[in-house]
């Protein structure tokens, strides 16, 4: 067998010089409804946290508290607390990364997909999507403290890096939310979006661009920061590439 290949880091909020003995992997397991801890630079397997019975070996029943559908992972931005959503019972999970200990275990709203943590490292903001809001959470303490009201069924909560605008998208509408965090409130929608369909997305390191995932293709979400760059502008790319929407604030 050959040898594995070095891992990278190419970004980290904190350190962006590569990978250290300090440095762990969350993943988790929706069928086995747990969270696994790697050490990437050995590729050891350091635990696993359970958040409930294994989803297809145990029958469910009234008497059931734990998680069912272990989905999505966040983290605060210190790297001392991860969180994960289970999208059937609709909990969200917080775990201390110091000794992998729950924090709290929280009921949010119908089919959680993905929460993240605000620039406050306390609270968490989870896309609810069977709703037409984000729940605010508070992390440490339990319990939602505040509701985001936008477009139906947001599915992922970005933040900037500045931590003072969130972006959400949706699965039941072809639109970007873009909210004030101070405010909570929505104070710009992307609308033409190429699909109603956004199940996720992702934003590069400065801030400037996120790029959303439209049923089976990709499309990249342009921001062109600053005064001088007001309202939206939308750029199609022909031929075999997928649609590129360009939008300036």
């Amino acid at each position: 067998m050959g040898t594995r290949p070095a891992l990278k880091q190419r970004y980290s909020y904190n350190d962006p010089g590569g990978i250290s003995c300090r440095d762990r992997i969350y993943t988790v397991d929706k069928s086995f409804n747990t969270v696994t801890v790697i050490k990437p630079n050995t590729y050891e397997v350091l635990g696993t946290i359970t958040l409930g019975k294994e989803r297809l070996t145990d029958d469910l029943n009234p008497q059931y508290i734990g998680g069912v559908d272990g989905h999505g992972l966040g983290f605060s931005r210190d790297g001392k607390y991860i969180n994960s959503t289970s999208v059937t019972t609709n909990t969200l999970t917080v775990i201390k990364t110091l000794d992998n200990s729950i924090v709290s275990q929280i009921h949010v709203d119908r089919a959680p997909h993905e929460g993240f943590f605000s620039v406050d490292k306390v609270t968490v903001w989870v896309a609810a999507r069977g709703t037409d809001y984000v729940d605010i959470v508070d992390g440490m303490a339990g319990g939602i403290i505040g509701r985001v009201l936008g477009a139906p069924g947001p599915t992922k909560v970005l933040f900037s890096p500045d931590g003072a605008t969130a972006y959400v998208n949706h699965i039941r509408s072809a639109t970007l939310d873009i909210i004030d965090v101070k405010s909570q409130k929505v104070v710009h929608q992307i609308s033409g979006l190429v699909d109603t369909f956004s199940s996720d997305t992702m934003m590069n390191a400065p801030g400037t661009s996120i790029k959303g995932r439209a049923q089976a293709r990709w499309v990249n979400l342009g921001f062109g920061l600053g005064a001088a760059n007001c309202g939206y502008s939308i750029g199609y790319r022909c031929g075999n590439q997928p649609p590129e929407f360009c939008y300036r604030l």
